[in-house]
């Protein structure tokens, strides 16, 4: 699966503040989708557990490129009438610091085509190509200040 480290690679570059052992994503109720056919092609399906701990910064400033990265990695989630892009958790402590989990349904379309000789050749199928909905947002996208009205939050 590529989706996991993707996203990781993202959240790093998008959060240099953040240190890598702070972050940990992990596979859960991971199942494969298959339809009788000439190829064994497949889809993974599977819920990603996204947590960084001892963060000091806002839930906000992670939301953004978790959903500038969903945007282009599975951009359906955010384009179904009301449905839940994601979930997240948050525990606060005293010290200021807050742990974020936050939960992502995900797919991978993995097309299995015979060689010659045996074996598979296995490829991931890129996600369709959406207009894609943040225009302005480019995939190096960092959040560097964050405004809820006229306050400044990050």
């Amino acid at each position: 699966m590529n989706k996991p480290d993707l996203l990781r690679q993202h959240l790093l570059e998008a959060l240099p503040d953040l240190p890598p052992e702070r972050l940990t994503l992990s596979i859960g109720q991971g199942r494969t989708a298959i339809v009788q056919s000439a190829t064994l092609s497949f889809e993974y399906r599977y819920s990603l557990t996204v947590t960084i701990n001892d963060f000091s910064g806002g839930l906000d400033t992670i939301m953004v490129p978790v959903l500038a990265w969903l945007e282009r990695n599975q951009p359906e989630r955010l384009r179904q009438p009301a449905h839940e892009a994601l979930t997240f958790e948050i525990a606060t402590f005293d010290t200021g610091q807050t742990n974020f989990t936050i939960v992502l349904d995900l797919s991978e379309t993995v097309l299995a085509e015979p060689r010659e000789g045996g074996g598979y050749t296995l490829t991931y199928v890129p996600e369709p190509d959406y207009d894609p909905g943040f225009d302005n947002v480019p995939d190096t996208a960092r959040l560097q200040t964050l405004a809820l009205g006229d306050e400044t939050v990050f």
